[in-house]
């Protein structure tokens, strides 16, 4: 393959740590296949980055906001204007966009009637410039639908998904109810389910997504300790709950078990609720909060060292179950079931959108502390016999 082939990855950030994993999984593993290949992340927030930090990484990360995107449409060039990155960095964005070879998206979460109408159309105006351009574009697995939008908005926005999801080569869905929402759709011929991309990864080093990482000291983690990753999104989806006292009575259900408890924060914007948290129990020296901003690798390292996780954040499950460590997850979307399923962990979900006891909650760590081994075994059997897509060889033959 040719060196000067370019690959755009779209959909991504590093502040989040598992869009981090979902970026670095999807560069390695290009990587390994394309070495030549030059790989961008448009990723706006990112360029705000300390260069020191940017340099360790074997890809190069370019703007790619929604003023931006606003002025790449011609008429509103000169009303829109571009506040945040000189001129320079926008053409050289632009001059990549329009060369480029592949654009993979690995947005988690993005189309779906559950956000609003301009973040979906924030998803649509990328599609809409790959397609002007006729760039091959794989949707790498994330969640999508439902698609219950109100009348006058499913009026308008129903029509534009239908019309540019027809653009990507392969749309992989992570969840079943995905795949049947994108039929509903009419979108049929391209569409695939596939496990979590970060589950697919067969290099665990990383060593092609970077030039020289940069590494974390981790803390020691005593035997038999439990982690808490909080997630923001559930004082949002929460029916009649408070999410901060059902936080609470899990450390404390774990403290009378004689555990200790350190929370973990998965995204910047949980930081907040752990500090609540660590209000509450700031008197204990069972309780601890880590809020070092490990990378994604060194979080999964960390999550190993715990005896079970309490999760809300999606990819804390994924990377507790690389390092076989079962969960128990207070989710509100239907990917948090979906993922438990295909490692026969169903009955450790809790739905933060349904009514919550704190009985429920106490009965549930009971039970994944009894039977921590069993639950244990059965992500170990369920990771041996992953079925693979091999979504990244596929990606890179698409390569124009």
């Amino acid at each position: 393959m040719k060196s000067n082939k370019t690959i755009l990855i779209t959909g991504g950030e590093l502040f989040n740590k598992g869009a981090q994993s979902m970026v670095l999984t999807t560069v390695n593993e290009l990587r390994m296949r394309c070495e030549n290949a030059d790989i961008f992340l448009l990723s706006a927030p990112d360029c705000r980055r300390d260069p020191t930090e940017l340099n360790q990484f074997a890809f190069k990360v370019l703007p790619w906001d929604f003023r931006m995107k606003i002025r790449g449409f011609r008429p509103l060039r000169f009303i829109v204007g571009n506040k945040h990155f000189d001129s320079q960095l926008e053409d050289e964005m632009w001059s990549v966009i329009r060369k480029a070879d592949l654009v993979v998206d690995v947005s988690g979460f993005r189309l779906s009637s559950q956000f609003s109408p301009v973040r979906v159309i924030d998803y649509l105006i990328n599609l809409h410039f790959f397609k002007r351009f006729k760039t091959p574009v794989v949707l790498f697995p994330q969640s999508f639908g439902p698609f219950d939008f109100s009348n006058l908005t499913s009026f308008f926005l129903l029509p534009l998904i239908r019309y540019y999801l027809r653009h990507p080569n392969i749309i992989f869905a992570r969840e079943h109810e995905g795949v049947q929402a994108l039929k509903a759709l009419g979108i049929f011929r391209q569409v695939e389910r596939a496990v979590d991309t970060v589950l697919q990864a067969s290099d665990h080093s990383y060593s092609h997504a970077f030039y020289s990482r940069i590494t974390s000291e981790l803390p020691n983690i005593p035997t038999g300790a439990v982690a808490l990753v909080p997630n923001k999104k559930t004082l949002v989806h929460t029916k009649s709950t408070n999410m901060l006292d059902l936080y609470s009575e899990a450390i404390q259900a774990n403290i009378e078990m004689g555990k200790s408890v350190f929370l973990l924060r998965h995204s910047v914007e949980d930081i907040s609720i752990i500090e609540a948290l660590m209000r509450r129990f700031s008197h204990l020296d069972q309780v601890t909060a880590l809020l070092d901003d490990y990378d994604s690798l060194d979080l999964q390292l960390l999550l190993s060292r715990f005896d079970y996780v309490i999760a809300s954040r999606y990819h804390a499950v994924v990377h507790a179950y690389k390092a076989k460590v079962p969960c128990l997850v207070l989710g509100w979307a239907i990917k948090y079931p979906s993922l438990m399923s295909e490692f026969d962990q169903e009955d450790l979900y809790l739905d933060t959108r349904q009514s919550l006891s704190v009985a429920k909650v106490q009965q549930k760590l009971a039970d994944l502390n009894r039977d921590k081994s069993v639950y244990t075994q059965r992500i170990s059997n369920k990771l041996e016999s992953l079925i693979e897509s091999d979504i990244f060889g596929r990606a890179v033959r698409l390569v124009r």
